[in-house]
């Protein structure tokens, strides 16, 4: 891959790659929560806050696969400066609104604004120098996981001693501020030469026939969509059932970052071994434990039965999120059009999780969405071990290897 430039663009530090990502992140999770807490102040229904998250991720899945694609051929430092103040506008949107309609409707800037801003911005993780790639890829890793676990724990507790508007604002002003400061990076405007952008996988390849690599590949999609599904349920309809029972802001928002901090000790888990990989095993036993978790929160009462449900549902996240992209990477060919399913993937179950949490929250009540993702989770492992029934080794011996 070559610049598209004659001049090599200047070297940077890696102040920004963490720096951004981390603003942008915090950003999303104090207004995801906030969001849901203020909707509910303005009397929205449990339909009302499914749509919320719905809004949001309806433009985000349809716009992403494209983004990449325009920042092949556009400038990248206004593709992602058009992000960010899309994604302000919605925050400032969020902070006028006086109903759940307004917040609905500002919803699906924030998705947009997403939309561009990564696909784009991780095109300059990538560099001629691999040392220099593997370090933008960790500070940005550790800038986003940060962001997040930062912003959901100190979300409930901002909206409790600034209240909505001065949270919306304040985050608005944030990514603004991010906004103005990309426009001066020169070296983000280089157009990259080519149209593939994804890292490639490790020179030590995995040994494996690449027909089983296309169905763990299927086995990890289905498990991911199922964990994400979750994941965005619970987001959805935790908070609503945490007020029910008398619990303050401030705890809900801590409980639910609890998910984060359990993905990110598996990420890191994962990262040290390679024994999980292309074994069934491991990746079943991470969606039972999700099972397990989310019919803990679906049946408890008490803010340590909370806690283990969320631990259960981030361990269970880190390792389909994990199987996923490696495996989209280890694949033979289309590893681009891998990642970008792989992206797509979390964007619908953005669009249908919090959509059927809200409407069975509605219809029934308010841990029937638990008893549903459950049951969804579920279904994905019955489906896995179908597709794996179609791909295993027929000699007892590699049966046994496959299986472990």
């Amino acid at each position: 891959m070559t610049y598209a430039a004659h001049s090599k663009p200047p070297k940077t530090g890696l102040a920004a790659y963490f720096v951004i990502p981390l603003l942008m992140d915090a950003a999303v999770a104090i207004s995801a929560l906030t969001v849901n807490l203020y909707a509910q102040d303005l009397g929205a229904s449990k339909l009302q806050l499914g749509l919320l998250g719905t809004a949001w991720a309806v433009p985000y899945a349809f716009t992403s696969p494209f983004a990449g694609r325009w920042a092949d051929r556009y400038n990248r430092t206004i593709l992602i400066w058009a992000g960010l103040w899309l994604a302000a506008l919605s925050h400032s949107a969020s902070g006028l609104s006086t109903r759940p309609q307004h917040l609905i409707a500002a919803a699906p800037f924030g998705g947009l604004g997403g939309a561009l801003f990564w696909p784009t911005f991780e095109t300059l993780l990538h560099s001629k120098e691999p040392e220099e790639t593997k370090a933008r890829i960790g500070a940005f890793n550790v800038g986003w996981t940060i962001g997040i676990m930062g912003g959901t724990a100190a979300a409930g507790y901002f909206y409790h001693l600034a209240g909505p508007r001065a949270t919306f604002f304040t985050i608005a002003l944030i990514v603004a501020l991010t906004g103005c400061y990309v426009l001066t990076r020169a070296d983000w405007r280089l157009k990259l030469d080519g149209t593939e952008h994804h890292l490639e996988p490790s020179q030590n390849s995995t040994k494996v026939a690449p027909a089983r690599k296309a169905g763990y590949l299927r086995l990890a999609w289905v498990a991911n969509f199922g964990m994400w599904f979750a994941g965005s349920a619970t987001n959805t309809i935790f908070p609503k059932l945490a007020r029910s029972l008398g619990i303050p802001d401030g705890p809900i928002g801590l409980l639910s970052s609890l998910i984060m901090v359990a993905q990110m000790s598996m990420f890191i888990m994962l990262s040290r071994s390679s024994r999980w990989h292309y074994r069934l095993a491991p990746l079943l036993a991470a969606q039972a434990a999700a099972v397990l978790g989310v019919l803990v929160i679906g049946i408890g009462r008490a803010p340590l039965a909370f806690a283990l449900g969320m631990l259960l549902l981030g361990i269970s996240r880190g390792k389909t999120y994990s199987a996923s992209l490696f495996y989209g990477l280890d694949a033979e060919t289309s590893k681009g059009g891998n990642t970008g399913i792989h992206e797509s993937i979390v964007g619908a179950a953005y669009i249908f999780g919090p959509f059927t949490a809200g409407i069975s929250a509605e219809k029934i009540s308010l841990r029937a969405p638990f008893f549903l993702t459950a049951a969804v989770v579920s279904s994905a492992i019955m489906l896995q071990i179908w597709i794996w029934s179609r791909i295993h080794p027929h000699s007892p011996s590699e049966l046994q290897q496959a299986s472990k």
